[in-house]
C-alpha cells in the first residue's frame, strides 16, 4: 500500500512538472544492474571519518538512453524515475554499512522506478552516462562528504619504481658472472695435424 502511494506521488510530481506526451517507441530494455560501496572522505577536515560508504548504481541498456532521469524526494525517500524503460522483474539490494539501506528497482506502466529505502544520512545522487549513452551511473552519496580519490599518481610511480627496482636487482645469470667466453674454434688444429 505504502508502495503504490509513494508511486502515486512520484507520478503527480511529473504530471505537475510537465505533460507527458504519448509515445508509441517502444521501452528500451534494461539489461544489466551493477551496485558498488565506495569509500567516501570529509568535504571539511574538521569532520570525522564516516563509518558509512557511498553507493554507486551502475544501470547498462540494450540501446542509448536519451532521457534525463527524474531524481525526486517523496516521504523521506529518494526517487528516480527512468522513462520509457522497462525491466524483467522487480529487483532488491540491501546494504550494510552504506549511505542507504536497500535500494529497490521495478518497472511501472513502460517507466523504471529506483527508491532508496530510509538513509542513515540525507543523501545527495549525482548521475552520469557513458558516451555511447548505454549506461547510466547514479552516485547515492552522503551531504558533507565527496569519493575518496584513487592513489595519486606520485604513490603510483613510487610502487612502479619499486617494480623496476626489484627487476634490476635480480641475479644475473651464471655465465655473466663468472664471464666465461665461448669455447675455442679448433678445427683450424686439426686440419694442420691432418687428424
Amino acid at each position: 500500500m505504502r508502495l503504490l502511494f509513494l508511486l502515486l506521488s512520484a507520478t503527480l510530481m511529473l504530471l505537475a512538472e510537465e505533460k507527458i506526451p504519448l509515445s508509441d517507441d517502444a521501452p528500451i530494455k534494461l539489461v544489466h544492474w551493477q551496485n558498488a560501496l565506495k569509500k567516501v572522505q570529509p568535504d571539511s577536515k574538521a569532520s570525522a571519518t564516516p563509518p558509512i560508504k557511498a553507493v554507486q548504481t551502475t544501470l547498462t541498456f540494450e540501446t542509448p538512453f536519451n532521457k534525463t532521469p527524474k531524481i525526486m524526494e517523496v516521504e523521506g525517500q529518494k526517487v528516480i524515475v527512468l522513462k520509457n524503460a522497462q525491466l524483467d522483474s522487480k529487483k532488491m539490494m540491501d546494504f550494510k554499512e552504506a549511505s542507504l539501506n536497500a535500494l529497490e528497482m521495478f518497472s511501472y506502466q513502460n517507466d523504471i522506478y529506483l527508491l532508496s529505502k530510509k538513509a542513515t544520512t540525507e543523501l545527495e545522487i549525482q548521475a552520469s552516462n557513458s558516451k555511447d549513452k548505454k549506461q547510466l551511473r547514479f552516485l547515492f552519496l552522503p551531504k558533507g562528504f565527496h569519493l575518496a580519490p584513487p592513489p595519486s599518481l606520485k604513490e603510483q610511480s613510487q610502487q612502479t619504481n619499486l617494480a623496476q627496482k626489484d627487476t634490476n636487482e635480480q641475479p644475473q645469470s651464471p655465465l655473466n658472472t663468472l664471464e666465461l667466453k665461448p669455447p675455442l674454434d679448433l678445427s683450424h688444429a686439426y686440419k694442420a695435424l691432418a687428424v
